[in-house]
Protein backbone atom coordinates (compact mmCIF):
# COMPACT_ATOMS: atom_id res chain seq x y z
CA UNK A 1 0.00 0.00 0.00
CA UNK A 2 1.32 3.47 -0.90
CA UNK A 3 1.17 5.93 1.97
CA UNK A 4 1.18 9.72 1.81
CA UNK A 5 4.34 10.65 3.73
CA UNK A 6 3.16 14.22 4.27
CA UNK A 7 -0.08 13.05 5.91
CA UNK A 8 1.87 10.59 8.07
CA UNK A 9 4.15 13.40 9.22
CA UNK A 10 1.12 15.57 10.03
CA UNK A 11 -0.44 12.78 12.12
CA UNK A 12 2.81 12.48 14.11
CA UNK A 13 3.12 16.23 14.63
CA UNK A 14 -0.53 16.54 15.71
CA UNK A 15 -0.14 13.62 18.14
CA UNK A 16 2.77 15.38 19.85
CA UNK A 17 0.91 18.70 19.91
CA UNK A 18 -2.14 17.01 21.48
CA UNK A 19 0.08 15.78 24.32
CA UNK A 20 2.05 18.98 24.88
CA UNK A 21 -1.02 21.23 24.94
CA UNK A 22 -2.13 19.46 28.14
CA UNK A 23 1.14 20.23 29.97
CA UNK A 24 1.07 23.32 32.16
CA UNK A 25 3.72 26.07 32.18
CA UNK A 26 5.45 25.26 28.92
CA UNK A 27 5.56 26.98 25.56
CA UNK A 28 6.14 24.79 22.50
CA UNK A 29 6.21 24.74 18.74
CA UNK A 30 6.19 21.72 16.40
CA UNK A 31 7.21 22.86 12.94
CA UNK A 32 4.94 21.98 10.01
CA UNK A 33 6.54 20.38 6.92
CA UNK A 34 9.97 20.81 8.50
CA UNK A 35 12.88 19.80 6.29
CA UNK A 36 15.79 20.33 8.68
CA UNK A 37 17.74 17.39 10.09
CA UNK A 38 18.41 18.58 13.59
CA UNK A 39 15.09 19.63 15.11
CA UNK A 40 11.34 19.67 14.47
CA UNK A 41 10.53 22.19 17.18
CA UNK A 42 11.22 23.18 20.75
CA UNK A 43 9.79 23.30 24.27
CA UNK A 44 10.38 26.21 26.62
CA UNK A 45 9.93 25.24 30.28
CA UNK A 46 8.76 27.71 32.92
CA UNK A 47 8.49 27.37 36.71
CA UNK A 48 5.28 25.68 37.79
CA UNK A 49 2.62 28.29 38.46
CA UNK A 50 4.83 31.13 37.24
CA UNK A 51 3.00 34.41 36.71
CA UNK A 52 5.49 35.61 34.13
CA UNK A 53 7.14 33.82 31.26
CA UNK A 54 10.69 35.10 31.62
CA UNK A 55 13.21 34.10 32.65
CA UNK A 56 12.28 30.50 31.89
CA UNK A 57 13.95 27.36 33.24
CA UNK A 58 15.34 26.28 29.89
CA UNK A 59 14.72 25.24 26.32
CA UNK A 60 14.55 21.71 24.88
CA UNK A 61 14.82 20.85 21.20
CA UNK A 62 12.55 18.10 19.95
CA UNK A 63 12.40 15.75 16.98
CA UNK A 64 9.25 14.04 15.70
CA UNK A 65 9.29 10.97 13.48
CA UNK A 66 6.27 9.06 12.19
CA UNK A 67 5.78 5.89 10.17
CA UNK A 68 2.94 3.70 8.94
CA UNK A 69 5.30 0.72 9.11
CA UNK A 70 5.24 -0.88 12.55
CA UNK A 71 8.69 -0.67 14.11
CA UNK A 72 7.77 -1.78 17.59
CA UNK A 73 9.32 -0.02 20.54
CA UNK A 74 12.66 0.92 18.95
CA UNK A 75 14.03 3.35 16.39
CA UNK A 76 17.23 3.28 14.33
CA UNK A 77 19.09 6.60 14.22
CA UNK A 78 21.64 7.60 11.59
CA UNK A 79 25.05 8.99 12.45
CA UNK A 80 24.15 12.30 10.79
CA UNK A 81 21.04 12.70 12.95
CA UNK A 82 22.93 11.83 16.15
CA UNK A 83 25.62 14.41 15.43
CA UNK A 84 22.92 17.03 14.87
CA UNK A 85 21.13 16.06 18.08
CA UNK A 86 24.41 16.41 19.97
CA UNK A 87 24.94 19.92 18.59
CA UNK A 88 21.54 20.82 20.08
CA UNK A 89 22.64 19.68 23.54
CA UNK A 90 20.29 16.69 23.37
CA UNK A 91 16.90 15.96 21.84
CA UNK A 92 13.54 14.90 23.27
CA UNK A 93 12.62 12.37 20.58
CA UNK A 94 9.05 11.36 19.67
CA UNK A 95 8.02 8.53 17.35
CA UNK A 96 4.41 8.01 16.22
CA UNK A 97 3.10 4.77 14.73
CA UNK A 98 0.34 5.60 12.23
CA UNK A 99 -2.46 3.26 11.15
CA UNK A 100 -3.46 2.61 7.52
CA UNK A 101 -6.37 5.06 7.88
CA UNK A 102 -3.96 7.77 9.08
CA UNK A 103 -4.73 7.63 12.76
CA UNK A 104 -2.31 7.60 15.69
CA UNK A 105 -1.69 4.03 16.96
CA UNK A 106 1.12 4.48 19.49
CA UNK A 107 3.23 7.44 20.52
CA UNK A 108 6.70 6.69 21.90
CA UNK A 109 9.48 8.87 23.29
CA UNK A 110 13.21 8.76 24.07
CA UNK A 111 15.43 11.19 25.99
CA UNK A 112 18.55 11.51 23.86
CA UNK A 113 20.91 13.35 26.20
CA UNK A 114 24.57 14.25 25.48
CA UNK A 115 26.04 11.29 27.38
CA UNK A 116 23.74 8.87 25.52
CA UNK A 117 24.49 10.43 22.14
CA UNK A 118 28.26 10.31 22.64
CA UNK A 119 28.03 6.68 23.72
CA UNK A 120 25.95 5.88 20.60
CA UNK A 121 28.62 7.47 18.39
CA UNK A 122 31.32 5.52 20.21
CA UNK A 123 29.54 2.19 19.74
CA UNK A 124 28.92 2.95 16.05
CA UNK A 125 32.60 3.74 15.54
CA UNK A 126 33.61 0.56 17.35
CA UNK A 127 31.25 -1.57 15.24
CA UNK A 128 31.92 0.32 11.99
CA UNK A 129 28.23 1.12 11.37
CA UNK A 130 26.42 4.29 10.32
CA UNK A 131 23.27 3.76 12.38
CA UNK A 132 22.21 2.44 15.76
CA UNK A 133 18.92 1.32 17.31
CA UNK A 134 17.50 2.71 20.55
CA UNK A 135 14.72 1.36 22.74
CA UNK A 136 11.60 3.60 22.94
CA UNK A 137 9.07 3.97 25.73
CA UNK A 138 5.35 4.66 25.43
CA UNK A 139 4.54 8.29 26.16
CA UNK A 140 2.28 8.49 29.24
CA UNK A 141 -1.22 9.92 28.91
CA UNK A 142 -0.95 11.78 32.22
CA UNK A 143 0.19 15.39 31.53
CA UNK A 144 1.77 15.54 35.01
CA UNK A 145 3.98 12.58 34.08
CA UNK A 146 4.91 14.25 30.79
CA UNK A 147 5.83 17.43 32.70
CA UNK A 148 8.02 15.27 34.95
CA UNK A 149 9.78 13.77 31.91
CA UNK A 150 10.39 17.24 30.47
CA UNK A 151 11.75 18.61 33.76
CA UNK A 152 13.99 15.59 34.25
CA UNK A 153 15.34 15.94 30.71
CA UNK A 154 16.17 19.59 31.39
CA UNK A 155 17.90 18.79 34.71
CA UNK A 156 20.13 16.18 33.05
CA UNK A 157 20.77 18.35 29.99
CA UNK A 158 22.22 21.08 32.23
CA UNK A 159 24.16 18.58 34.33
CA UNK A 160 25.70 16.84 31.32
CA UNK A 161 26.75 19.98 29.45
CA UNK A 162 30.38 19.93 30.77
CA UNK A 163 30.93 16.19 30.33
CA UNK A 164 32.94 14.56 27.57
CA UNK A 165 32.52 10.81 27.17
CA UNK A 166 35.79 8.88 27.50
CA UNK A 167 34.66 5.28 27.50
CA UNK A 168 32.22 2.77 28.95
CA UNK A 169 32.41 1.29 32.41
CA UNK A 170 30.12 0.31 35.24
CA UNK A 171 29.14 1.26 38.76
CA UNK A 172 31.97 -0.74 40.21
CA UNK A 173 34.52 1.39 38.40
CA UNK A 174 32.96 4.42 40.01
CA UNK A 175 33.20 2.86 43.46
CA UNK A 176 36.83 2.04 42.71
CA UNK A 177 37.45 5.77 43.02
CA UNK A 178 35.14 5.93 46.00
CA UNK A 179 37.73 7.15 48.47
CA UNK A 180 38.14 10.25 46.31
CA UNK A 181 34.44 10.87 45.73
CA UNK A 182 33.06 13.83 47.66
CA UNK A 183 29.41 13.47 46.67
CA UNK A 184 26.99 11.66 44.40
CA UNK A 185 23.88 13.35 43.02
CA UNK A 186 20.94 11.90 41.14
CA UNK A 187 19.02 14.76 39.44
CA UNK A 188 15.47 13.68 38.73
CA UNK A 189 11.89 14.71 39.33
CA UNK A 190 10.27 12.11 41.61
CA UNK A 191 6.67 11.08 41.34
CA UNK A 192 4.54 12.59 44.07
CA UNK A 193 3.94 10.18 46.94
CA UNK A 194 6.32 7.52 45.61
CA UNK A 195 8.03 6.26 48.73
CA UNK A 196 10.78 4.06 47.29
CA UNK A 197 13.28 4.44 44.48
CA UNK A 198 12.52 2.23 41.47
CA UNK A 199 13.79 2.18 37.92
CA UNK A 200 10.43 3.54 36.77
CA UNK A 201 11.24 6.77 38.61
CA UNK A 202 13.45 7.75 35.67
CA UNK A 203 12.15 8.85 32.28
CA UNK A 204 15.05 7.25 30.40
CA UNK A 205 17.43 5.32 32.60
CA UNK A 206 19.17 7.40 35.21
CA UNK A 207 22.34 9.32 35.90
CA UNK A 208 24.63 9.70 38.90
CA UNK A 209 26.82 12.82 38.98
CA UNK A 210 29.95 12.47 41.10
CA UNK A 211 32.03 15.32 42.50
CA UNK A 212 35.59 14.31 43.34
CA UNK A 213 37.36 15.75 46.38
CA UNK A 214 39.55 17.86 44.11
CA UNK A 215 36.49 19.38 42.42
CA UNK A 216 36.60 17.33 39.21
CA UNK A 217 33.50 15.61 37.87
CA UNK A 218 32.30 12.23 36.61
CA UNK A 219 28.94 10.92 35.44
CA UNK A 220 27.53 7.39 35.68
CA UNK A 221 24.66 6.23 33.47
CA UNK A 222 22.61 3.16 34.32
CA UNK A 223 19.80 1.26 32.69
CA UNK A 224 18.77 -0.69 35.75
CA UNK A 225 19.32 -0.32 39.46
CA UNK A 226 21.90 -3.09 39.36
CA UNK A 227 23.86 -2.06 36.27
CA UNK A 228 25.71 1.21 35.83
CA UNK A 229 28.30 2.51 33.38
CA UNK A 230 30.79 5.35 33.69
CA UNK A 231 31.52 8.39 31.57
CA UNK A 232 34.42 10.57 32.67
CA UNK A 233 34.96 14.26 32.07
CA UNK A 234 37.95 15.47 30.14
CA UNK A 235 39.37 16.83 33.41
CA UNK A 236 39.37 13.49 35.26
CA UNK A 237 42.51 11.46 34.58
CA UNK A 238 42.42 7.72 34.09
CA UNK A 239 44.40 7.29 37.30
CA UNK A 240 41.29 8.10 39.31
CA UNK A 241 39.41 5.16 37.80
CA UNK A 242 40.96 1.70 37.85
CA UNK A 243 40.63 -0.37 34.67
CA UNK A 244 39.82 -3.31 36.94
CA UNK A 245 38.14 -3.14 40.28
CA UNK A 246 40.30 -3.54 43.38
CA UNK A 247 38.61 -6.69 44.65
CA UNK A 248 39.73 -8.59 47.71
CA UNK A 249 38.29 -11.06 50.19
CA UNK A 250 38.89 -11.30 53.92
CA UNK A 251 38.20 -14.61 55.65
CA UNK A 252 37.67 -15.09 59.38
CA UNK A 253 36.24 -17.94 61.39
CA UNK A 254 32.86 -16.24 61.47
CA UNK A 255 32.64 -14.02 58.38
CA UNK A 256 33.92 -13.76 54.83
CA UNK A 257 34.06 -10.21 53.49
CA UNK A 258 34.00 -9.30 49.81
CA UNK A 259 35.57 -5.85 49.28
CA UNK A 260 34.50 -4.19 46.03
CA UNK A 261 36.04 -0.74 45.79
CA UNK A 262 34.51 1.27 48.62
CA UNK A 263 31.71 -1.20 49.37
CA UNK A 264 32.33 -4.17 51.64
CA UNK A 265 29.81 -7.01 51.96
CA UNK A 266 30.28 -9.46 54.80
CA UNK A 267 28.51 -12.80 54.78
CA UNK A 268 28.47 -15.91 56.94
CA UNK A 269 27.93 -19.40 55.51
CA UNK A 270 26.35 -22.07 57.69
CA UNK A 271 24.90 -25.55 57.26
CA UNK A 272 21.24 -26.22 57.98
CA UNK A 273 19.73 -29.66 57.34
CA UNK A 274 22.38 -30.37 54.74
CA UNK A 275 21.75 -27.09 52.91
CA UNK A 276 24.19 -24.21 52.66
CA UNK A 277 22.71 -20.87 53.72
CA UNK A 278 24.16 -17.36 53.42
CA UNK A 279 23.55 -14.46 55.78
CA UNK A 280 24.62 -10.98 54.64
CA UNK A 281 25.51 -7.92 56.65
CA UNK A 282 26.93 -4.62 55.48
CA UNK A 283 27.79 -1.17 56.83
CA UNK A 284 28.36 2.38 55.61
CA UNK A 285 26.37 5.53 54.94
CA UNK A 286 22.82 5.57 53.59
CA UNK A 287 23.92 5.90 49.96
CA UNK A 288 26.56 3.20 50.41
CA UNK A 289 23.98 0.86 51.90
CA UNK A 290 21.75 1.38 48.88
CA UNK A 291 24.58 0.26 46.59
CA UNK A 292 25.45 -2.69 48.83
CA UNK A 293 21.82 -3.73 49.12
CA UNK A 294 21.26 -3.61 45.37
CA UNK A 295 24.39 -5.69 44.82
CA UNK A 296 23.20 -8.32 47.27
CA UNK A 297 19.62 -8.44 45.98
CA UNK A 298 20.89 -8.78 42.41
CA UNK A 299 23.14 -11.61 43.57
CA UNK A 300 20.23 -13.36 45.25
CA UNK A 301 18.21 -13.17 42.02
CA UNK A 302 20.99 -14.30 39.66
CA UNK A 303 23.49 -16.20 41.80
CA UNK A 304 26.39 -14.33 40.18
CA UNK A 305 28.06 -10.94 40.49
CA UNK A 306 30.32 -9.38 37.86
CA UNK A 307 33.11 -7.12 39.09
CA UNK A 308 34.92 -5.54 36.15
CA UNK A 309 36.08 -8.50 34.09
CA UNK A 310 35.79 -10.92 36.99
CA UNK A 311 32.64 -12.91 37.73
CA UNK A 312 31.87 -14.28 41.18
CA UNK A 313 29.46 -17.18 41.43
CA UNK A 314 27.85 -18.30 44.66
CA UNK A 315 26.47 -21.44 43.08
CA UNK A 316 23.29 -23.05 44.34
CA UNK A 317 23.20 -21.48 47.77
CA UNK A 318 19.79 -21.07 49.27
CA UNK A 319 18.80 -17.91 51.10
CA UNK A 320 16.79 -17.63 54.26
CA UNK A 321 13.58 -15.74 53.40
CA UNK A 322 13.95 -13.66 56.57
CA UNK A 323 17.43 -12.56 55.45
CA UNK A 324 16.19 -11.56 52.00
CA UNK A 325 13.33 -9.63 53.58
CA UNK A 326 15.74 -7.95 56.03
CA UNK A 327 18.10 -6.87 53.26
CA UNK A 328 15.22 -5.54 51.14
CA UNK A 329 13.84 -3.53 54.08
CA UNK A 330 17.26 -2.08 54.97
CA UNK A 331 17.87 -1.17 51.34
CA UNK A 332 14.42 0.38 50.91
CA UNK A 333 14.86 2.46 54.06
CA UNK A 334 18.34 3.59 53.00
CA UNK A 335 16.97 4.51 49.57
CA UNK A 336 14.21 6.51 51.18
CA UNK A 337 16.62 8.49 53.37
CA UNK A 338 19.04 8.94 50.44
CA UNK A 339 16.17 10.28 48.39
CA UNK A 340 15.18 12.85 51.01
CA UNK A 341 18.81 13.99 51.25
CA UNK A 342 18.79 14.48 47.48
CA UNK A 343 15.49 16.38 47.62
CA UNK A 344 17.00 18.68 50.25
CA UNK A 345 20.29 19.09 48.33
CA UNK A 346 22.25 17.59 51.25
CA UNK A 347 25.58 16.05 50.24
CA UNK A 348 26.37 14.33 53.56
CA UNK A 349 25.97 10.55 53.63
CA UNK A 350 25.57 9.76 57.31
CA UNK A 351 26.25 6.26 58.62
CA UNK A 352 23.03 5.14 60.36
CA UNK A 353 25.05 3.29 63.02
CA UNK A 354 26.54 6.60 64.21
CA UNK A 355 23.22 8.44 64.50
CA UNK A 356 21.12 8.74 67.64
CA UNK A 357 17.60 7.39 67.79
CA UNK A 358 16.29 10.97 67.58
CA UNK A 359 18.40 11.74 64.51
CA UNK A 360 17.19 8.58 62.76
CA UNK A 361 13.61 9.41 63.73
CA UNK A 362 13.97 12.97 62.43
CA UNK A 363 15.27 11.77 59.05
CA UNK A 364 12.39 9.32 58.78
CA UNK A 365 9.95 12.12 59.65
CA UNK A 366 11.48 14.29 56.93
CA UNK A 367 10.92 11.51 54.42
CA UNK A 368 7.31 11.17 55.55
CA UNK A 369 6.73 14.94 55.37
CA UNK A 370 8.52 15.80 52.13
CA UNK A 371 8.20 12.64 50.04
CA UNK A 372 4.68 11.68 51.08
CA UNK A 373 3.38 15.16 51.88
CA UNK A 374 2.17 14.06 55.32
CA UNK A 375 1.85 16.61 58.17
CA UNK A 376 4.08 15.82 61.16
CA UNK A 377 3.97 16.63 64.86
CA UNK A 378 6.15 19.47 66.13
CA UNK A 379 6.67 20.62 69.68
CA UNK A 380 6.07 24.37 69.93
CA UNK A 381 7.67 25.19 73.25
CA UNK A 382 5.81 28.01 74.99
CA UNK A 383 3.64 28.81 71.96
CA UNK A 384 1.01 26.29 70.99
CA UNK A 385 -0.53 28.88 68.67
CA UNK A 386 2.44 29.09 66.29
CA UNK A 387 1.02 29.25 62.75
CA UNK A 388 4.27 29.12 60.77
CA UNK A 389 7.97 29.35 61.37
CA UNK A 390 11.43 27.98 60.61
CA UNK A 391 12.38 24.64 62.13
CA UNK A 392 15.71 22.84 62.27
CA UNK A 393 16.64 19.18 62.04
CA UNK A 394 20.10 18.76 63.56
CA UNK A 395 22.21 15.79 62.46
CA UNK A 396 25.72 15.44 63.91
CA UNK A 397 26.28 19.19 64.05
CA UNK A 398 24.74 19.87 60.64
CA UNK A 399 21.44 21.75 60.32
CA UNK A 400 18.65 21.11 57.83
CA UNK A 401 16.40 24.17 57.93
CA UNK A 402 12.78 24.02 56.78
CA UNK A 403 9.60 26.05 56.91
CA UNK A 404 6.73 24.62 58.97
CA UNK A 405 3.16 25.75 58.30
CA UNK A 406 0.41 24.75 60.70
CA UNK A 407 -2.18 22.29 59.35
CA UNK A 408 -4.07 21.46 62.54
CA UNK A 409 -3.39 21.49 66.27
CA UNK A 410 0.19 20.31 66.75
CA UNK A 411 0.48 19.13 63.11
CA UNK A 412 2.57 20.96 60.52
CA UNK A 413 3.50 20.59 56.88
CA UNK A 414 7.20 20.96 56.16
CA UNK A 415 8.64 22.70 53.10
CA UNK A 416 12.15 22.93 51.73
CA UNK A 417 13.22 26.59 51.65
CA UNK A 418 13.60 26.31 47.87
CA UNK A 419 10.12 24.88 47.34
CA UNK A 420 7.74 26.74 45.05
CA UNK A 421 5.27 26.51 47.93
CA UNK A 422 7.44 28.66 50.22
CA UNK A 423 6.42 32.34 50.13
CA UNK A 424 8.99 35.10 50.35
CA UNK A 425 9.61 36.63 53.74
CA UNK A 426 9.40 40.40 53.97
CA UNK A 427 11.39 43.16 55.65
CA UNK A 428 9.05 46.03 56.46
CA UNK A 429 9.71 49.70 56.95
CA UNK A 430 8.87 51.35 60.27
CA UNK A 431 5.55 52.49 58.89
CA UNK A 432 2.65 50.60 60.44
CA UNK A 433 1.02 50.36 57.02
CA UNK A 434 3.81 48.09 55.82
CA UNK A 435 4.56 50.50 53.02
CA UNK A 436 8.03 49.92 51.61
CA UNK A 437 8.01 46.13 52.09
CA UNK A 438 10.98 44.39 50.48
CA UNK A 439 10.77 40.87 49.08
CA UNK A 440 13.63 38.59 50.09
CA UNK A 441 14.27 34.83 49.86
CA UNK A 442 14.32 33.24 53.33
CA UNK A 443 18.00 32.30 52.96
CA UNK A 444 19.07 35.95 53.21
CA UNK A 445 17.67 36.42 56.71
CA UNK A 446 19.96 34.13 58.71
CA UNK A 447 22.92 34.74 61.01
CA UNK A 448 26.57 33.74 60.57
CA UNK A 449 26.00 30.89 63.06
CA UNK A 450 23.08 29.66 60.97
CA UNK A 451 25.09 29.69 57.74
CA UNK A 452 27.92 27.81 59.47
CA UNK A 453 25.79 24.71 60.09
CA UNK A 454 23.01 24.75 57.45
CA UNK A 455 23.63 22.14 54.75
CA UNK A 456 20.47 22.25 52.57
CA UNK A 457 21.57 24.86 50.00
CA UNK A 458 20.99 24.69 46.26
CA UNK A 459 22.29 27.46 43.98
CA UNK A 460 20.04 26.73 40.97
CA UNK A 461 16.88 26.70 43.07
CA UNK A 462 17.99 29.88 44.84
CA UNK A 463 18.50 31.53 41.45
CA UNK A 464 14.91 30.64 40.54
CA UNK A 465 13.75 32.26 43.78
CA UNK A 466 15.67 35.43 42.93
CA UNK A 467 14.13 35.48 39.44
CA UNK A 468 10.65 35.67 40.97
CA UNK A 469 11.40 38.69 43.15
CA UNK A 470 10.07 42.17 42.39
CA UNK A 471 12.82 44.47 43.73
CA UNK A 472 11.64 47.62 45.46
CA UNK A 473 13.44 50.53 47.08
CA UNK A 474 16.45 49.54 49.22
CA UNK A 475 16.28 45.93 47.99
CA UNK A 476 20.09 45.76 47.81
CA UNK A 477 20.54 47.21 51.30
CA UNK A 478 18.17 44.63 52.74
CA UNK A 479 20.15 41.81 51.10
CA UNK A 480 23.58 43.13 52.08
CA UNK A 481 23.47 41.77 55.63
CA UNK A 482 22.77 38.24 54.45
CA UNK A 483 25.50 38.39 51.79
CA UNK A 484 28.12 39.58 54.29
CA UNK A 485 27.07 36.93 56.83
CA UNK A 486 27.35 34.20 54.18
CA UNK A 487 30.89 35.29 53.30
CA UNK A 488 31.86 35.40 56.98
CA UNK A 489 30.51 31.88 57.49
CA UNK A 490 32.32 30.65 54.36
CA UNK A 491 35.62 32.08 55.62
CA UNK A 492 35.05 30.43 59.01
CA UNK A 493 34.64 26.98 57.44
CA UNK A 494 30.90 26.48 56.97
CA UNK A 495 29.83 22.84 56.60
CA UNK A 496 28.40 23.39 53.11
CA UNK A 497 30.92 26.08 52.25
CA UNK A 498 31.10 25.79 48.47
CA UNK A 499 27.33 25.67 48.05
CA UNK A 500 26.97 28.61 50.45
CA UNK A 501 29.48 30.62 48.42
CA UNK A 502 27.56 29.90 45.20
CA UNK A 503 24.40 31.24 46.82
CA UNK A 504 26.26 34.33 48.09
CA UNK A 505 27.59 35.08 44.59
CA UNK A 506 24.07 34.87 43.11
CA UNK A 507 22.67 37.14 45.83
CA UNK A 508 25.48 39.67 45.36
CA UNK A 509 24.94 39.61 41.59
CA UNK A 510 21.20 40.32 42.06
CA UNK A 511 21.97 43.24 44.37
CA UNK A 512 24.48 44.64 41.88
CA UNK A 513 22.05 44.35 38.97
CA UNK A 514 19.50 46.28 41.01
CA UNK A 515 21.92 49.03 42.09
CA UNK A 516 25.37 49.50 40.54
CA UNK A 517 26.82 51.03 43.71
CA UNK A 518 30.40 50.81 44.95
CA UNK A 519 29.38 48.65 47.93
CA UNK A 520 27.45 46.22 45.73
CA UNK A 521 30.36 45.96 43.30
CA UNK A 522 32.79 45.18 46.11
CA UNK A 523 30.46 42.58 47.65
CA UNK A 524 30.04 40.87 44.28
CA UNK A 525 33.72 40.83 43.35
CA UNK A 526 34.89 39.75 46.80
CA UNK A 527 32.46 36.81 46.61
CA UNK A 528 33.69 35.86 43.14
CA UNK A 529 37.32 36.22 44.26
CA UNK A 530 36.74 33.48 46.83
CA UNK A 531 35.67 31.11 44.05
CA UNK A 532 38.32 31.93 41.45
CA UNK A 533 41.09 34.37 40.55
CA UNK A 534 39.88 37.63 39.08
CA UNK A 535 40.78 38.28 35.43
CA UNK A 536 42.85 41.22 34.26
CA UNK A 537 39.81 43.11 32.98
CA UNK A 538 37.98 42.52 36.28
CA UNK A 539 40.93 43.89 38.22
CA UNK A 540 41.05 46.90 35.88
CA UNK A 541 37.38 47.54 36.66
CA UNK A 542 38.12 47.47 40.39
CA UNK A 543 41.16 49.72 39.99
CA UNK A 544 39.00 52.22 38.12
CA UNK A 545 36.37 52.02 40.89
CA UNK A 546 39.04 52.65 43.54
CA UNK A 547 40.35 55.65 41.62
CA UNK A 548 36.85 57.09 41.24
CA UNK A 549 36.29 56.75 45.03
CA UNK A 550 39.82 57.65 46.11
CA UNK A 551 38.41 59.97 48.80
CA UNK A 552 36.44 57.10 50.33
CA UNK A 553 39.10 55.25 52.32
CA UNK A 554 36.95 52.10 52.78
CA UNK A 555 36.18 51.71 49.06
CA UNK A 556 39.79 52.50 48.12
CA UNK A 557 41.14 49.94 50.60
CA UNK A 558 38.67 47.26 49.47
CA UNK A 559 39.47 47.71 45.77
CA UNK A 560 43.23 47.69 46.38
CA UNK A 561 42.97 44.55 48.51
CA UNK A 562 40.93 42.68 45.88
CA UNK A 563 43.43 43.40 43.08
CA UNK A 564 46.39 42.41 45.27
CA UNK A 565 47.78 45.89 45.98
CA UNK A 566 47.93 45.34 49.73
CA UNK A 567 50.36 48.19 50.40
CA UNK A 568 47.90 50.69 48.91
CA UNK A 569 45.10 49.06 50.87
CA UNK A 570 46.97 49.52 54.16
CA UNK A 571 47.78 53.14 53.27
CA UNK A 572 44.04 53.73 52.75
CA UNK A 573 43.36 52.11 56.13
CA UNK A 574 45.70 54.59 57.82
CA UNK A 575 43.45 57.41 56.61
CA UNK A 576 40.57 56.01 58.67
CA UNK A 577 39.86 56.85 62.27
CA UNK A 578 40.47 53.95 64.73
CA UNK A 579 36.77 53.07 65.00
CA UNK A 580 36.24 52.93 61.20
CA UNK A 581 39.47 50.94 60.75
CA UNK A 582 38.42 48.41 63.39
CA UNK A 583 35.02 48.03 61.70
CA UNK A 584 36.62 47.55 58.27
CA UNK A 585 38.94 44.85 59.62
CA UNK A 586 35.91 42.97 61.00
CA UNK A 587 34.30 42.74 57.54
CA UNK A 588 34.83 39.77 55.17
CA UNK A 589 36.80 42.01 52.77
CA UNK A 590 39.64 42.09 55.33
CA UNK A 591 40.48 38.55 54.18
CA UNK A 592 42.17 40.08 51.13
CA UNK A 593 44.41 42.37 53.20
CA UNK A 594 46.52 39.35 54.10
CA UNK A 595 49.36 37.99 51.99
CA UNK A 596 48.70 34.71 50.13
CA UNK A 597 50.91 32.77 52.55
CA UNK A 598 49.15 34.15 55.62
CA UNK A 599 46.46 32.22 57.45
CA UNK A 600 43.06 33.26 56.07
Amino acid sequence: MNFDSTRIEQVGNNAVRDKLIQVEDIKYEVYENDKTTAIDGYIEVYPAGAKKKKPYLGRISLQVKASAVSKGSSYRHSRKDIECYLSEGGILFFFCEVSEDYREKNLYYDCLLPVDLREMLRVMKEKGTDSISRHLRLLPDDPIELRRIIEEFLENKFAQAPFVLKGPGDLLKLTAAGLKIKSLKMPKVPRRGNAGLTFDDFSNGGYLYATMQDGRKAVAIFESLASLSISRTEHVTSGDFASEMPVSTTMTAEFNTLNIGKVSISFAVKESNGQRLIRFDYTGGFRERVLSGRFVLALIRTGTMKVGNRAFSFGSFEFEPSDVDRIAKITDHAERISRILDVLHVEQDWDPSTLSDKELSDLSSLALALLDGEPVSLSTVGDSMLEAGLVDVNIQGATIRLLAIKESRGRYRLYDLFSDSVPFMFCFSKKETGEGAIEMPPLLLFSVEDYMSIVNFDARSFEKKLAGIHPTEQFDEAMAGGIVSMLQAYDAGARAGQKLLSVAILAAKAALEFNDSADNRINYWQAVARERKLTGSEKDELAELGERFRDDAAVSAACSALIGERRNARLALKRMDPKSRSLFESWPIARFLKCPDEEL
